[in-house]
């Protein structure tokens, strides 16, 4: 039987994750016939290699361990690409899973399906309790020309994107190695050759939001603060070479992506990072001046650090932010605890 879906699973010593994660595609054999999970152990020091290496030695046509050096994420989904067999293609990070029931449910209209995307819900999850779900607005029961969507429709993040692995391979994709936040060029290069969006109604993906070390906690932020700036310019040089037409809905998509990295790394740099000379920084600035639209739309934002950028290129000086920094950790933590 050919696989429906190739599900790739990066993983950096997740040993106390893994397990949980792999067990979720523990299904009845039908379902389990149509997928193929792909573990990718990037150079683990701990026991996530064997947790691997178990289930696919019970289960050698579902699992399959690829066991590579240390390259960080884009590595693990680049080698993803070039191994998968699935029609579709999508990520599932290690801490994280997948609801079993709703998996099956999506993979019997995945089965069906043509579309060159496919969105579907995910749960934001903290102590066992969903805090909120990021949730379909669009009609559920056939595939849409993308032009005839609301590109705030879309939900645009990892979790609930899954594309045909023949569209992902057309784009060319390959993710920056060696550096955190890659998740956002998965979702980004390869919307322009989306042509057909489908959304199911299953939410399928699990978010853990409660392991500490993530790459969206304010200390891994500020210890990736150069990840940020490899992908974040990378994005910027693709837009100013023209291979993102603003005027379709993948270019807005691709626009509202390029301002959300683009924010988290002027945020991180300037309130954050003590360097005082920061050419990254300026370097990310001036091709940000170099894209009115998005150099606009910052400038319109309300966020204290789109205001600390006006400060920072007004005297080319970072001030104290300790107080700032403070601020920043209290909004974060109730947010975390009253979403």
């Amino acid at each position: 039987m050919s696989k429906i879906l190739t599900v790739v699973v990066p993983t950096y010593n997740m040993e106390p994750y893994l397990d949980h994660c792999l067990s979720s595609f523990i299904m009845p054999e039908h379902y389990m016939a149509m997928i193929e999970i792909l573990v990718i152990n990037d150079g683990s020091k701990d026991g996530s290699s064997d947790i691997g290496h178990n289930y696919s030695a019970k289960y050698p046509d579902i699992y399959r361990v690829i066991d590579k050096p240390n390259g960080n994420y884009g590595s693990c989904i680049n080698v993803g690409l070039a191994e998968a067999t699935g029609k579709y293609f999508r990520i599932l990070d290690a801490d994280d899973w997948y609801d079993s029931n709703a998996l099956m449910a999506f993979l019997d209209v995945l089965s069906s399906c043509d579309a060159d995307l496919v969105i579907s819900p995910f749960n934001f999850i903290a102590e066992k309790t969903t805090l909120f779900t990021f949730s379909n607005k669009m009609e559920t029961n056939r595939p849409l020309p993308i032009d005839s969507i609301c590109s705030d429709d879309i939900i645009h993040r990892m979790h609930s994107m899954t594309y045909r692995l023949d569209v992902l391979r057309k784009s060319g994709i390959r993710l920056s190695e060696g550096v955190s936040y890659t998740d956002t060029e998965f979702c980004f290069y390869p919307l322009p050759f989306v042509e057909m969006v489908q959304f199911i109604d299953e939410t399928v993906y699990q978010y853990n939001a409660q392991r500490e070390g993530q790459t969206c906690s304010p200390d891994s932020m500020v210890r990736s603060t150069n990840s940020m700036y490899v992908v974040t310019k990378r994005l910027l040089q693709s837009y100013l070479k023209g291979n993102i037409d603003a005027h379709t809905v993948a270019g807005e998509i691709q626009l509202q992506l390029l301002i959300q990295i683009t924010q988290m790394y002027y945020e991180t740099s300037l309130l954050f990072c003590n360097s005082e000379d920061d050419p990254h920084l300026k370097e990310v600035d001036e091709l940000v001046r170099c894209v009115p639209v998005l150099d606009a739309i910052l400038d319109k934002r309300r966020r204290h650090s789109v205001h600390y950028v006006r400060m920072w290129r007004r005297s080319g000086k970072r001030y104290s932010c300790n107080l700032l920094c403070q601020l920043h950790d209290s909004i974060w933590e109730r947010k975390r605890k009253s979403i």
